[in-house]
């Protein structure tokens, strides 16, 4: 349905994304421009939501209405993000993927330790970001250790003598 997608019209969806003060729109620019990581539920799918209220196209219409993005362009500017970045094998070290194992998104994560010095962290029960939270007396003890294990391996980075680079 073109006039309804998800919790938001069409016309308020255009009107968050068009306004430049909004947060949200950075999200927009970041799928539209580099990710494409549309959040659809298209007809016919197993979508455990309402298949068809939030079909692909309502997303890059977005695109093109808030930055001039063309449907047909989206695919070539994800390309080169995953080839820039290394998509699932990013080129780097000293990087720790941090994951909830009840987070859709960890699906599109690194999950597995490219190399020693990229480790990778599943936390049971989390979704993304518990971890970057403010401490509460709520906190599952999981989401506990996870923060110790994230400064515990950040401690480590700093405190490691950077290997010398080949003159």
């Amino acid at each position: 349905n073109a006039e309804y997608m998800g919790i938001y019209s069409v016309a308020e969806q255009q009107r968050m994304y068009t306004n430049i003060t909004s947060p949200d729109r950075v999200w927009l620019y970041e799928t539209c421009n580099q990710f494409g990581y549309f959040q659809t539920c298209e007809k016919n799918s197993s979508c455990p939501f309402t298949p068809g209220v939030n079909p692909l196209e309502s997303f890059t219409i977005l695109c093109q209405i808030a930055f001039d993005i063309p449907a047909d362009r989206i695919p070539a500017r994800i390309k080169f993000t995953n080839s820039y970045y290394g998509a699932d094998r990013p080129m780097g070290n000293r990087i720790l993927f941090v994951n909830g194992d009840v987070d859709p998104w960890h699906a599109a994560s690194v999950l597995t330790p490219p190399q020693p010095s990229e480790p990778t962290l599943m936390v049971p029960g989390a979704s993304h970001h518990f971890w970057t939270h403010p401490s509460l007396p709520t906190d599952t003890p999981e989401i506990v250790k996870a923060r110790e294990q994230i400064h515990s391996q950040v401690i480590r980075w700093l405190f490691v003598e950077p290997k010398a680079k080949a003159v």
